[in-house]
C-alpha cells in the first residue's frame, strides 16, 4: 500500500517506502477473503458446518433442531426449526459482530419475499427493483406508450452478424446507447436469474453483444423494458408438494447455428432453479442438441442432489428428467448405439452410466407440455402464455 500523504515517502537513502497492512482494510481485493474467513471461523466454533457443495451455506444440526445460514457479503438468511436455539444463536453472533436481526425475512437483495402461512406457499417478487430500472431508463422509451406482452417478437433473431463493423456509421452511431445497453442487460440477467423465467431466454440472447450491439438489438432491449412496465407485479409463487421429489425439465433449440440449451430444475412442485445457455460447439441433428442439452441438465441435477443430501434429504429412488425428443430417450438407455454417438461418445457414456446406477431415469414428455421450451426461443404469444403458466404450475411427467 503506498503511503498515505502527509508522511515521508522515501527513507534517508532516498528508496520509496511502502506500508504493511497489518489489518485488513474495506475495499481492498482482500478483503472479502479475510471477512469470510473470520465469519465463517464464528460459525465454526459454535458449531457450524460449511456445506460441502455451497460455501456460502453454513448448517448445525443437532438431536432435533436445525439451523441453516446463508450468507451474501455481510446479509444472512437464517432457517431454523427452533426458535430457542435462533435466539442463542443470535445472541453469540452479536456478542463478536454487531447484527441488527430483521426478524421473519420479508426482503433480501432487493427481493420480497410474502409468506401465506395458512396456504402455505411463498412468493418472491422484484417489482420495487423493476420500478426504480423503469424511473431510471424510462426516457429511453421517448413517450412509447405500446404495450407487449411478451418480452420479445416471436420472427425475430439474432446474430454476430447484425453487430456493426468497427468504424462504420451505424457502430458510431450506437456507441452512445452501448452503456444503457450493458446496464439493462445485466438488470434483465438478475431479473431472469432470480424470479423472472420468462426473461431467461431474450436477457440470454442480448448478453451476447453487450460489447458491440446493433441497432436490433437496442430495439429489443427496449423492447423488453416497455415489457416489464406492464408486467412488474409478476411474482413466483411456491407451493410445495413434499410427495413430488426432485426432477427436471429440458430442450433445446436447432433453428440457429449454435443450439440453445433450456433447463428447468422442480424440488416438491417449485422451480428453484432454470437457465437459458447457449451451445459451445455446432450440433449436426437435432437429436444431438437435445443430448447435449439433457446432458447440462444432468449436471444440474448432480449439483442438487449433493446439495440436498448436504442439508439432511435422502434419495429413494433416480431424479426424473424430461425431454420431448423420443430419440434422445432412446440413446439413453441403448447401450449398443455405438455408431450414432461416436463422436459424442463421453457425454453418451456420462449419462449412460448415471442412468444404469438409477441416479437419473429419462422420460418423455409432449412438447407442447415441455415448460423448458420458453428457455430455448422466441415463440407466439399463445405458447408463450402457455409455457409460462406450466413454469408456475409444472406439469407431472
Amino acid at each position: 500500500m503506498r503511503v498515505p500523504p502527509g508522511l515521508p515517502a522515501v527513507d534517508a537513502s532516498g528508496q520509496p517506502l511502502v506500508v504493511k497492512l497489518r489489518r485488513s482494510l474495506y475495499g481492498l481485493r482482500q478483503a472479502g477473503r479475510e471477512w469470510f474467513q473470520l465469519f465463517s471461523s464464528t460459525l465454526r466454533t459454535y458449531g457450524f458446518k460449511p456445506s460441502n457443495i455451497d460455501t456460502c451455506l453454513f448448517i448445525y444440526t443437532s438431536s432435533t433442531s436445525i439451523l441453516w445460514l446463508v450468507l451474501w457479503v455481510d446479509d444472512c438468511v437464517l432457517l431454523d426449526n427452533d426458535p430457542s436455539l435462533r435466539a442463542h444463536f443470535l445472541q453469540y453472533l452479536s456478542a463478536r459482530h454487531p447484527t441488527d436481526d430483521k426478524g421473519d425475512l420479508n426482503w433480501v437483495l432487493q427481493v420480497r419475499v410474502t409468506r401465506d402461512r395458512a396456504a402455505r406457499s411463498l412468493s418472491l417478487s422484484q417489482e420495487l427493483y423493476i420500478q426504480d430500472l423503469l424511473q431510471r431508463y424510462g426516457s429511453l422509451l421517448d413517450g412509447l406508450t405500446r404495450r407487449f406482452d411478451s418480452p420479445y417478437d416471436a420472427a425475430a433473431s439474432f446474430s454476430a452478424d447484425q453487430c456493426p463493423l468497427p468504424g462504420s456509421a451505424e457502430h458510431q452511431h450506437m456507441a452512445q446507447y452501448h452503456e444503457d445497453y450493458m446496464a439493462l442487460t445485466g438488470a434483465y440477467l438478475w431479473l431472469a436469474n432470480v424470479t423472472r423465467p420468462d426473461l431467461a431466454y431474450i436477457a440470454s440472447q442480448l448478453a451476447r453483444f453487450v460489447s458491440n450491439p446493433a441497432a436490433a438489438h437496442y430495439r429489443a432491449a427496449l423492447r423488453v423494458l416497455v415489457y416489464l412496465r406492464t408486467s412488474s407485479s409478476h411474482v413466483l409463487t411456491f407451493h410445495p408438494d413434499a410427495s413430488l421429489p426432485l426432477c427436471a425439465y429440458v430442450d433445446a433449440d436447432w433453428a440457429t447455428k449454435f443450439s440453445v440449451s433450456g433447463g428447468i430444475i422442480s424440488f416438491m412442485s417449485a422451480p428453484v432453479h432454470w437457465y437459458s445457455r447457449t451451445q459451445r460447439s455446432i450440433s449436426m441433428s437435432s437429436t444431438e442438441a437435445e443430448f447435449f442439452a439433457m446432458c447440462a441438465a444432468v449436471k444440474e441435477i448432480l449439483f442438487f442432489r449433493d446439495l440436498l443430501v448436504d442439508l439432511g434429504f435422502t434419495f429413494s429412488g433416480p431424479t426424473r428428467l424430461a425431454t420431448d425428443n423420443k430419440s434422445v430417450v432412446d440413446l439413453t438407455f441403448d447401450a449398443v448405439a455405438f455408431k450414432k454417438t461416436k463422436h459424442i461418445l463421453r457425454a453418451a457414456e456420462f449419462v449412460r452410466d448415471l442412468a444404469h446406477r438409477r441416479v437419473i431415469s429419462v422420460h418423455w414428455i409432449a412438447g407442447h407440455n415441455n415448460p423448458a421450451d420458453i428457455l430455448t426461443k422466441p415463440v407466439a404469444l399463445v405458447t408463450f402464455r402457455k409455457l409460462l403458466a406450466l413454469i408456475h404450475d409444472l406439469p407431472k411427467f
